[in-house]
């Protein structure tokens, strides 16, 4: 019994080889499939991130400290450490529908107050007291103008929730001047390992649905026995050697 379960199992291992053989040799017959799709997604990639807009981001710190007064005498190491499990109540608030409502409605913007707390991004500086708010938009002005108000916002929600002051703007927001990166690489790496898997799918659709019994191989894996001879087909034979081979024969 485990004579034959090692047989089977190393049939199995063959066949497994076999199957990837077989896979490589499908793409390499079909190479131009795969590298016409890989083309074409490059390329589409390359167009997205030609034309796509520049976007600018604007940025805001803020800190979260112990007392209306920042003094580093007077911050203890149970104070900071209370600081920084605040930040990250404090992150999850600045993010909430009521801030961005209100920053909705005092600029007026055609945003809802869902899609603004989308695009709006709260983060933790590090293991600091810091946060760090940040907006991206195509008109460098507007992301200055609602991070900035955001950031207010957040204080005034700070003050009324929390009952104390404890947060100061380390760093207000200026209009950028700098776009952000297009990361043209990454679009077009990413694009490549989509062509290439695509372009693998299309040559194994394509194979799958070719109903055509191609090599012996082929008859022993759907019937399950072994081909022992092989009987040429004449037919496929040009008809200017058989022309050539019958006057011959007329010569003799």
């Amino acid at each position: 019994m485990q004579d034959n379960n090692k047989k089977e199992r190393e049939k199995n291992e063959i066949r497994k080889e076999i199957d990837m053989v077989e896979l490589f040799m499908i793409v390499k017959q079909n190479w131009k499939v795969l590298f016409r799709t890989i083309f074409i997604m490059v390329a589409l990639g390359f167009t997205y991130s030609y034309y796509k807009a520049d976007t600018y981001k604007a940025e805001v710190i803020l800190m979260v400290s112990g007392s209306n007064l920042i003094s580093p005498d007077r911050l203890e190491n149970s104070q900071v450490s209370l600081n920084q499990k605040l930040v990250s109540t404090y992150t999850e608030i600045a993010q909430s529908s009521s801030i961005m409502r209100d920053v909705v409605q005092k600029l007026d913007l055609k945003n809802s107050p869902e899609s603004l707390a989308r695009k709006v991004e709260v983060a933790p500086v590090g293991m600091t007291e810091l946060i760090k708010i940040s907006y991206e938009d195509e008109n460098p002005q507007k992301a200055a103008l609602i991070v900035n108000h955001v950031s207010e916002e957040f204080m005034i929600k700070i003050k009324s929730v929390m009952r104390f002051d404890n947060l100061k703007i380390i760093e207000s927001s200026r209009v950028p001047v700098n776009p952000e990166s297009k990361k043209t690489k990454l679009i077009i790496a990413i694009s490549m390992i989509i062509g290439i898997l695509l372009g693998i799918f299309e040559v194994m659709w394509g194979e799958y649905y070719q109903n055509k019994i191609k090599n012996p191989e082929d008859i022993e894996r759907l019937l399950d026995c072994q081909v022992l001879a092989n009987v040429p087909d004449y037919s496929t034979v040009k008809l200017d050697k058989k022309s050539n081979e019958l006057k011959k024969v007329k010569k003799r």
